[in-house]
């Protein structure tokens, strides 16, 4: 059967049945190497304060072979109890596992009891504080698991050491180093929670002062907000008094534009009409001259005749001056035609003259009323580019209209949202006063 490799301390431990009376736990730890080395003074009064020496450390490692063969117990104990407390399981399933603990739970206590305290024991304790600072452990729970690690020691050592004097002796060696972890761990977290507590104090003072700026700026710009807004609201009312005068006068000019275009296309139907009957006159005067060449023609006829009367007549005359006493009779008649004859043709003649005259007056009128029908045909090309621009007028005072009308609204929306600015600006005022207040309170 092959041998424990821990029955030799055991036998020291007292462990072994019927065997010689073996020396104290005190003597054996005698021949064990044990080791303190610290520097720091404060620790060093830690230690002389709970008594804990470096024979002390001895025996510790003394011990160790019957802790390393509980140790499963021991750890299945620590963790059975942790992981029925729902808030730590949550902490342990959060960050890691109960398996992984377990194994780093069995590196921690075999290295506790190694029997050696010296700076990098003191880093570790305070690097597993500062760990169960970050997972968010607590120190009650933590004081909690190491009493019911000790506990889980006392028992071990209650079960296996007979001598009532070592017994005592182990546990007060177990509960000094166990109570100097604690010390280390304690005071670690508090290091770590005042060093979180000063960062935390830190990041306050920059967040405060932080606000107090932002506070400030928000009032100013609030302030600067606000002025912007009255004086864009005055302006905007000036504009929306233009707007709408603007948009009463592009109305009215719609109106005069549309009176003028009636006015104008009454006036061009004037001009139609005169021109038409200048027209008339003119084809009057037309015919007037044609009747006149006629009346010309008549009368160089008349004369003509007139002449030819007056020849014959003549010829009478003379054929009766030769018939001697017969031809008196007829040579008196002759005469009378003589004299109608040149009575006629005076008569025709000054026909003729009033004719011609006539004629003449006839050209001058047919002259003027050519004139005036250029100056109507002119005028009616003016007219025809009036009515144009009067319509062009009327087309653009009605974009003018609708572009004013369409301003007002956009002045209105802009008035509107002016309104929700202020009002916001107030908000914000109201919220940076109450933002100010409760930085002030925290502080």
């Amino acid at each position: 059967m092959s041998k424990c490799p821990f029955s030799m301390a055991f036998t020291f431990l007292g462990i072994a049945r019927k065997k010689p009376k073996m020396d104290s736990l005190l003597e054996q730890s005698k021949r064990i190497h044990g080791k303190m080395v610290i520097d720091d003074r404060e620790i060093s009064r830690q230690l002389d304060i709970i008594s804990l020496s470096e024979e002390d450390l001895k025996l510790v490692k003394l011990i160790q072979p019957l802790i390393i063969q509980k140790m499963d117990d021991i750890v299945q104990q620590f963790y059975g109890n942790i992981t029925k407390q729902s808030n730590l399981l949550a902490i342990i399933t959060r960050h890691s596992t109960v398996e992984r603990l377990q194994g780093t739970l069995k590196t921690h206590i075999q290295e506790l009891f190694n029997g050696e305290i010296d700076e990098e024991f003191v880093k570790k304790r305070i690097r597993i504080a500062h760990a169960h600072v970050k997972v968010g452990l607590e120190t009650k729970w933590y004081m909690c698991a190491f009493q019911d690690l000790f506990s889980s020691i006392v028992a071990i050592l209650d079960k296996h050491i007979e001598n009532r004097t070592d017994l005592i002796g182990a546990i007060m060696v177990c509960s000094k180093l166990l109570n100097f972890e604690q010390q280390l761990v304690l005071e670690a977290y508090e290091q770590e929670h005042q060093r979180i507590r000063q960062v935390q104090e830190e990041t306050k003072q920059k967040v405060n002062t932080a606000v107090q700026q932002a506070v400030e700026s928000l009032a100013a710009v609030s302030e600067e907000t606000s002025a912007s807004v009255q004086e864009l609201s005055a302006q905007t009312d000036h504009i929306m008094h233009f707007a709408k005068r603007g948009s009463n006068l592009a109305i009215a000019s719609e109106e005069r534009s549309i009176k003028g275009k009636g006015l104008v296309e009454n006036q061009q139907e004037s001009m139609d009409s005169i021109r038409d009957r200048m027209n008339k006159i003119l084809q009057d005067s037309e015919d007037l001259q044609n009747v006149s060449k006629k009346i010309q023609d008549i009368v160089g006829m008349i004369t003509s005749i007139a002449d030819q009367t007056n020849l014959l007549a003549l010829n009478a005359a003379i054929e009766a001056a030769r018939a001697g006493e017969y031809g008196k009779g007829f040579s008196v008649v002759a005469g009378e035609i003589r004299k109608l004859a040149d009575q006629t043709k005076q008569s025709i003649s000054g026909v003729s003259a009033l004719v011609a005259q006539t004629d003449t007056q006839v050209s001058h009128v047919s002259q003027s009323v050519q004139s005036i029908h250029s100056l109507i045909e002119s005028g009616n090309q003016y007219v025809s580019q009036t009515v144009e621009c009067f319509d062009e007028i009327l087309e653009a005072m009605c974009q003018t209209k609708e572009q004013n009308q369409a301003i007002e609204k956009e002045l209105e929306m802009f008035v509107k949202t002016l309104a929700e600015i202020s009002e916001a600006s107030s908000e914000i005022a109201y919220s940076t006063d109450s933002l100010n207040q409760t930085t002030n309170e925290l502080m």
